[in-house]
């Protein structure tokens, strides 16, 4: 299909998510005009950012979409060029039914937001959120690189990784839709971090950087960084792309070349704002970590998903968003300092001091 130029109407789900608000910010400022899907836009406390936005309002209008209800998008995407399809569940630990909170959602959502896509004819691209978890498989040699080729296939409700399983079974639906209109791409980001617009933000991936800060558990895994801004960029750029040919893939593995367990977090921001306490409490622990190792007694304590996110240290290939939607990434120790900034600044998150002066 032919690319989605700026000055089109494009239709983001879960705009007043983390990603979603970000996504609504990089689309106004490249001349898009947008509309906002959130699940209720009466409700000013969730929506006030959006409207706050340089362009709102001018560009940007408020409408109603709920994944669990068919139909719900129709009004949002008829006349709308693109969708960007942000809307997701996010929370994954402490949940009492995975099948009825993760995957349900997930699955039978992105099935009512494409066929709300299509109803109308106007739509010509569809871009779907995916995340970086669709590409990793902990089964595969620990020296392998991943890239857009690859497929988590350890994803199950048996090993204990209903996101990843949610996540990887979504996309495959999007990319296997056929439709006479538009074409389905997805952009797979890592952990996203950056600046938080709304107190909600601070419970999303970013929680990572608000654990840190209140010191409190938090698991521990080797996470691929991405400042939220550089995944809403890859998602605008998204809408620009002309595939080199037919059948090019249409995935986009979105993260930064800064690799590193969540702990490791701690002596960047400590050294970033010394002023606070910033302490990493990372679950497993050292102790936990060598039982991790031992066969079978690990069962005891963590899921098997749980257990390879913990020792594997995967490496993922970022070429093709580097160098097919131009897209570059904010050094990290940026991306820190305007996390924590957004989160403090704002009294989103009250940091405990440590009595020493800034830098």
């Amino acid at each position: 299909m032919a690319p989605v130029k700026p000055g089109a109407v494009v239709a983001v789900t879960g705009a007043a998510g983390f990603i979603g608000s970000h996504v609504c910010d990089a689309a106004l400022a490249a001349g898009y005009h947008v509309r906002a899907v959130v699940r209720n836009p009466g409700d000013q406390e969730k929506v006030q950012h959006l409207l706050a936005l340089n362009g709102a309002k001018e560009r940007l209008s408020l409408h109603k979409g709920l994944l669990d209800v068919p139909g719900s998008y129709d009004e949002a995407f008829a006349g709308a060029e693109a969708v960007i399809h942000t809307a997701a569940v996010v929370e994954i630990m402490d949940v009492s039914d995975p099948e009825d909170q993760i995957v349900r959602p997930s699955v039978e959502g992105v099935k009512n937001v494409l066929a709300s896509a299509d109803k109308t004819t106007s739509v010509r691209r569809f871009i779907h959120t995916s995340s970086e978890i669709a590409v990793l498989d902990w089964q595969r040699p620990p020296e392998t690189t991943f890239s857009e080729v690859d497929w988590n296939s350890s994803s199950t409700m048996a090993s204990g990784d209903y996101y990843g399983y949610a996540k990887a079974t979504a996309e495959r639906i999007v990319l296997d839709h056929k439709s006479q209109c538009f074409d389905t791409l997805a952009i797979l980001p890592g952990v996203n971090l950056g600046p938080c617009m709304t107190k909600s933000h601070t419970k999303s991936s970013a929680v990572i950087v608000r654990q840190l800060l209140f010191g409190n558990t938090q698991p521990e895994y080797h996470a691929h960084f991405v400042d939220v801004r550089d995944t809403a960029a890859a998602h605008v750029c998204a809408l620009g792309w002309t595939p080199a040919e037919a059948g090019d893939c249409r995935r986009f593995i979105c993260c930064s070349d800064n690799a590193m367990k969540v702990s490791e977090l701690e002596a960047q921001l400590k050294r970033l704002f010394p002023e606070y306490k910033i302490n990493a409490a990372p679950h497993p622990g050292p102790i936990l970590q060598g039982v991790l190792e031992l066969p079978l007694f690990w069962r005891v304590f963590l899921s098997e998903f749980r257990r390879a996110m913990a020792l594997q240290q995967f490496k993922l290939d970022n070429s093709r968003v580097k160098s097919l939607l131009a897209n570059s990434f904010r050094p990290l120790d940026d991306t820190l300092r305007d996390t924590v900034k957004s989160m403090v600044d704002t009294g989103f998150v009250k940091a405990r001091t440590s009595g020493q002066s800034p830098v």
